[in-house]
């Protein structure tokens, strides 16, 4: 979209360039840079992974904002040794903070909450399913069915009291079909793009 907005968008790697990263960066109508070149007239830059933050200090750019999303603290036990980095990260005096939800941004200092957005030209009224003869409601379970954080385990017990007392499908959605696993209460899955 900022490229769209005429911004000269890019995502930059830290990391080794390899299938994984092409492949999500594909979905995007922006160029993949390395690291290397950030000494170029940066504006602003976001990072969204805890352990780019102390790196992104070096870098010559007006703005720095990290886009927190919550799971930072989540990924490693009580005691982990990185925990007490992750905080130090999250609070810094030279950084601003973006949450994705309230939840996330206790984790931070002075957040902004951005709420997920929803996309109006696909998400919006129509015909209703009962007007078109399709009685039952369709639910949409998004992403990973093994990530214990996107709560596929608790839709599923919702969905399982819900089967009990109506007709319901459940459609299972991801952009990656190695992310999603057969459930006996899903009924369909579907592997999209971004564009889709």
């Amino acid at each position: 979209q900022l490229r769209k907005l005429g911004y000269d968008a890019a995502i930059y790697h830290s990391g080794t360039v390899d299938s994984s990263v092409t492949d999500w960066v594909s979905f995007y109508s922006v160029p993949l840079r390395p690291f290397d070149d950030l000494w170029q007239d940066v504006d602003i830059l976001v990072s969204v992974w805890w352990r780019q933050i102390p790196d992104l200090i070096r870098y010559p750019v007006k703005k720095r904002f990290h886009l927190v999303q919550g799971r930072d603290k989540l990924s490693f036990p009580d005691g982990h040794e990185w925990l007490e980095q992750i905080d130090a990260a999250m609070h810094r005096e030279d950084f601003n903070y973006l949450a994705v939800s309230a939840w996330a941004g206790k984790s931070c200092r002075d957040p902004f909450i951005v709420p997920n957005g929803v996309n109006t030209h696909i998400f919006r009224p129509t015909t209703k399913l009962s007007e078109i003869g399709k009685p039952r409601f369709r639910i949409l379970v998004e992403r990973s069915t093994d990530d214990p954080y996107k709560g596929f385990a608790d839709a599923m017990s919702v969905v399982e009291n819900i089967k009990k007392d109506s007709p319901i499908e459940i459609e299972c959605i991801s952009l990656q079909r190695d992310e999603i696993h057969p459930h006996p209460l899903v009924d369909r899955i579907l592997v999209g793009t971004n564009d889709t």
